[in-house]
């Protein structure tokens, strides 16, 4: 019975990752950022100039980087900021494209963080089902087939478009921004959700996906400390700051989830001497926001970027 079992659900995974990794063929995701040959990482810049960069995930890359880089350089007249966020970013995703960071010597690398980056699956694998899964994991993980960054959500959305006759945005609505080279923007984004709709997003019914767990045996803790060691070994300052989150999704989230990141950031902050800035709950009653857990690149969510301007302006003269 059991090898039956067995059996079942070994056609039953193929057919499913097969139908995942079809769909991915067919079905363009504009999430995807091959980073190695971008040609921002063949930029020049002037010997004297200061780089300063600003990293982390889509969280970040709401930020209005051309106004951020304004701000900084009217004050500094030999630094430039660049925004090097891109979508579905952590750790492990960014610590591959370090080195070409590194090749333009940066004064200042700015890294913006929140819990879900450390996000680290569940090690139960007390169900049978669960057990047969992992064991199959490897197998046909993504990464195997050369699919680095498949996106369930974004593929199942321009499926059910498709089927609608519903069209969704081309190469010619995206609004891109000088200083942010890896990221782009389409209307949605740029779009201020009221409360309901805020209360309807799928980043709260998911919200329970997002569990740190033992830092000491988290990967993506390791890699994030991992990625500050190498920048400081070549003389990067590193300044680290929490990326913000809407009240709907504060209240709802595990508490021990957020003491949890925040001793993580402690931690780090003593071992590292790094300076945290902590924006996590700032501006979460203001109605700045595309979802519960990224800001609008919209003039109305200027405040967080003008904070974030006087956060790198701070670090500078220090």
């Amino acid at each position: 019975m059991n090898t039956k079992i067995a059996i079942s659900l070994l056609i039953v995974f193929i057919i499913v990752f097969s139908l995942m990794f079809f769909l991915q063929y067919i079905v363009n995701d504009p999430t995807s950022v091959n980073e190695q040959n971008h040609p921002f990482y063949s930029k020049k810049f002037p010997e004297n100039h200061n780089l300063v960069f600003i990293i982390g995930t889509s969280h970040v890359g709401q930020l209005n980087s051309t106004f951020i880089n304004e701000e900084i350089s009217s004050r500094f007249s030999n630094y430039e900021v660049y925004n090097l966020a891109h979508f579905k970013d952590n750790p492990q995703r960014r610590e591959p494209y370090l080195d070409k960071i590194l090749e333009f010597n940066p004064t200042i690398v700015f890294y913006g963080i929140s819990h879900r980056e450390f996000k680290q699956n569940s090690e139960s694998n007390q169900n049978i089902i669960l057990n047969f899964q992992n064991g199959f994991s490897e197998i046909l993980s993504p990464e195997k087939f050369g699919f680095e960054s498949i996106n369930p959500k974004f593929n199942t959305l321009q499926i059910i478009r498709s089927f609608l006759d519903i069209p969704s945005m081309s190469i010619d609505d995206k609004m891109y921004d000088a200083y942010a080279p890896f990221f782009w923007y389409e209307r949605p984004q740029t779009l201020i959700s009221n409360e309901e709709s805020l209360l309807r997003d799928d980043a709260l019914i998911t919200i329970d996906e997002y569990k740190i767990g033992d830092p000491t045996h988290n990967n993506q803790v390791n890699v994030f400390k991992n990625i500050i060691q190498k920048l400081q070994d070549n003389n990067v300052k590193v300044v680290i700051f929490t990326t913000p989150l809407n009240h709907h999704y504060l209240n709802l989230i595990d508490k021990n989830e957020i003491t949890t990141f925040n001793m993580i950031l402690d931690e780090i902050s003593n071992e590292f001497n790094v300076d945290v800035y902590d924006f996590t709950e700032k501006y979460e009653e203001l109605s700045i926001w595309m979802n519960p857990t990224h800001i609008s690149y919209n003039k109305n969510a200027i405040i967080v970027s003008q904070d974030i301007a006087n956060m790198i302006i701070q670090e500078i003269q220090e």
